[in-house]
């Protein structure tokens, strides 16, 4: 993955999809208990090709993307933009809406 490239690309989707047949894992992954989660999560960092992290289906909702970096010595994140969380309001509300969250607790 590049910075240029959108993490929610069909493109991206696609190879993600491919990757999981290529390894001979499913959706059932993500959805599953965490031991065999946290085994590949293993078995990847400890890869001689040092993966930065990996990215994987939401199990509260698939149709997301989620990013999961492992803690490396040499790993460096360089800051894009930066959002005020009151910038960010309304995009909040609607995440939180899409999953029947609520800051406060029900109505």
């Amino acid at each position: 993955m590049t910075e240029t490239e959108p993490m929610d690309s069909i493109a991206g989707r696609r190879r993600t999809m491919a990757l999981r047949r290529a390894m001979g894992t499913t959706a059932a992954l993500a959805t599953g208990p965490y031991d065999p989660c946290g085994a590949w999560a293993d078995a990847l960092f400890d890869h001689p090709e040092t993966p930065d992290g990996l990215l994987f289906s939401s199990r509260h909702n698939p149709d997301e993307t989620c990013i999961a970096l492992f803690e490396r010595k040499d790993i460096v994140l360089t800051r894009q933009r930066s959002i005020s969380l009151p910038d960010m309001l309304a995009d909040v509300g609607r995440l939180l809406d899409r999953h029947g969250k609520s800051v406060f607790g029900a109505p």
